[in-house]
């Protein structure tokens, strides 16, 4: 999930170098294995902070407890 202003929206959009602070990017993932060492993935959330960066999106993923 991204929101930004209309003339934040732009600068990222032109790839711009934008302040992280001036934006809300969000996202969620859930993991799939079915090898028994990783099993336990499978029952894990993981949220994500995201910023886009010059050479592509940096998101920071935190597991949730």
């Amino acid at each position: 999930m991204r929101a930004a202003t209309p003339e934040i929206m732009d600068a990222l959009n032109r790839g711009e170098a934008v302040d992280p602070d001036s934006y809300y990017f969000r996202t969620h993932m859930r993991l799939r294995t079915g090898h028994p060492a990783h099993v336990h993935l499978n029952k894990q959330l993981y949220v994500g902070h995201g910023a886009r960066a010059a050479t592509g999106v940096q998101i920071r993923v935190f597991r949730m407890l």
